[in-house]
């Protein structure tokens, strides 16, 4: 991402020790451009916003916003921190501060900030970050507006990322707690819960070796290897392999013909349910979806894979039915799985909306919907078309 009259400035890090609490923070001050789309906090994710604005109230500053993508960055970068078994700013994996900002695409702030610590609890992690003079900076910084928190549960307590940015204008991802309420309310029971399950069936009459590679939204790679009997059904539940990812995309290689579906089992915000979809056969330069709605009780997303080495550069054409098209232009990064929520994004508010993807690298694109529809919540999902035709034919309908 090219970026004019940008100017780095590298704040002092510190890591101290507080209550058997690991902490570092820093912060980074340069100019950039723009944003998009929304969001759930776990329980842990929302006392730690809630203890935050507190602080913030009592030092007579305005609270921050939660931002979605600030979430997933900060959640992202602790499982990070838990999977390869570091702890710092900069990630063998995936680099500075400044690098990651990048790799999400993200845009239209000014100014950048990160704290990072272990703790045993939320409120003593809160409480050392505090007691530290260069994170408390950050939590107090008046030119902050906007904050992403990420908790994730390590082998010897939680691993919290604090993500802070000044957005100008503060973008429509972002959510403010009303008058009196110092959070977002955290989703039923710990937050939306997602079972992903890898269905493959070897028609043929020799075994086939499959290579299974989850690609996450940091670039990150896992790569499982099986063999599945002649004429056998296998099934690979992703949560053996990943344990508690939040977003990832699935590529999968044999050296014999195979069929390949994934199925998913949720809790999204309290709808419960489950859908699946067959896989593609390829990653294509354009998909198609007809259907789409950002209406209450409708939450759309597009997900993208980039199985691509190189980062593709995609626009999304989100068509209305009032004629008027609104486009989205995204960077996904190599080997990387990237999500837009597009009710988060401006000018699609409640309104029913067709997609068309167009890439300059092979993407692969799905849409996932999750509702409430007449007092039935659930959710569906398909794999795009990748072209427009004159003929279409469904198998399945009842007006029962």
């Amino acid at each position: 991402m090219s970026r004019c009259g940008e100017e780095l400035k590298l704040r002092s890090r510190l890591t101290a020790a507080f209550l058997a609490l690991l902490l570092t923070a820093a912060a980074v001050l340069f100019t950039v451009p723009t944003v998009t789309a929304a969001l759930d906090l776990t329980a842990e994710e929302a006392r730690m916003v809630q203890l935050v604005n507190q602080a913030r109230a009592d030092a007579g500053l305005p609270p921050l916003y939660a931002e979605e993508r600030l979430t997933w960055m900060a959640r992202d970068y602790s499982a990070e921190m838990i999977e390869y078994d570091f702890f710092s700013h900069d990630s063998p994996v995936s680099g500075g501060l400044q690098q990651r900002i990048e790799a999400r695409g993200i845009t239209g702030w000014r100014l950048a900030g990160e704290n990072i610590c272990k703790s045993p609890t939320v409120d003593s992690g809160f409480n050392a970050l505090m007691n530290s003079p260069s994170h408390r900076e950050n939590i107090l910084r008046p030119e902050f507006n906007c904050i992403g928190i990420g908790i994730q549960r390590g082998p010897n307590g939680l691993v919290i990322t604090q993500e802070f940015m000044q957005f100008v204008p503060i973008p429509p991802t972002a959510w403010m707690p009303d008058e009196g309420d110092q959070v977002p309310g955290p989703a039923p029971s710990t937050g939306n819960l997602f079972d992903t399950w890898i269905l493959v069936m070897n028609p043929g009459g020799e075994p086939a070796r499959i290579t299974v590679t989850f690609q996450d939204e940091c670039g990150t790679q896992q790569t499982c290897r099986y063999t599945v009997g002649a004429f056998t059904r296998f099934t690979i539940p992703a949560r053996d392999n990943l344990g508690s990812r939040p977003a990832f995309s699935t590529r999968i290689e044999s050296d014999r013909p195979v069929l390949a579906e994934r199925a998913m089992y949720f809790d999204y915000g309290g709808r419960e349910g489950g859908h699946d979809t067959i896989g593609a056969t390829a990653p294509s330069a354009q998909w198609y979806f007809a259907e789409g709605y950002t209406g209450c009780g409708f939450d759309t997303w597009i997900l993208l894979q980039n199985p691509d080495e190189r980062a593709a550069s995609v626009n999304l054409e989100f068509m209305r039915e009032d004629g008027r098209v609104v486009s989205l232009p995204v960077s996904v990064a190599a080997r990387s799985r990237y999500t837009v929520k597009v009710n988060g994004v401006p000018g699609l508010e409640g309104c029913s909306v067709s997609t068309r993807v167009t890439s300059d690298l092979p993407v692969v694109a799905e849409r996932a919907m999750y509702f409430s529809y007449r007092g039935c919540g659930g959710g569906h999902d398909s794999i795009g078309a990748t072209s427009s035709s004159t003929s279409w034919f469904f198998a399945e309908g009842s007006v029962q």
